[in-house]
């Protein structure tokens, strides 16, 4: 099955990229949305600034739009757009829900490779840098 991925940067829509992969789902590519605005319905701002990063990691073709609007409908046409520009994909898949897993062969899961061991530890770098940087924030306000 041909598949496009809604890919925020987090934990869910990269669980979704390894629940397509063990599949063995043909992900086409990812489409992530960055908000000019904080106000938006449908998508995050915190990591979607990554997410290009992380998709060349994976060796998966990106697309990267901006959203300007904050409203549900016109921030699905982006979405839809996108798709329309680029039909070969069968789903969109912007999160799947956890099942039973089926039997496998001897294919290792996405978890076990090395692609999957450098995301996490980009996603740690990330998740730690952004930490530091609102505790030191937080430390210069109080010390004013």
């Amino acid at each position: 099955m041909k598949v496009a991925i809604m890919y925020s940067g987090g934990k869910d829509s990269t669980f979704a990229i390894d629940h397509a992969m063990e599949k063995g789902w043909d992900i086409r590519y990812l489409i992530s949305i960055k908000p000019t605005r904080t106000d938006c319905y449908l998508f995050h701002y915190a990591t979607v600034e990554h997410t290009k990063e992380l998709a060349k990691i994976l060796k998966i073709p990106h697309i990267l739009e901006k959203c300007s609007v904050a409203d549900p409908q016109k921030e699905a046409e982006i979405v839809k757009r996108i798709v329309e520009k680029k039909p070969d994909v069968e789903v969109i898949r912007p999160k799947v829900s956890v099942e039973k897993p089926e039997a496998k062969h001897a294919e290792p899961s996405f978890k076990q490779t090395s692609k999957y061991k450098t995301l996490v530890a980009i996603m740690v770098i990330v998740f730690i840098g952004t930490a530091v940087f609102v505790v030191g924030g937080a430390f210069i306000v109080m010390r004013k």
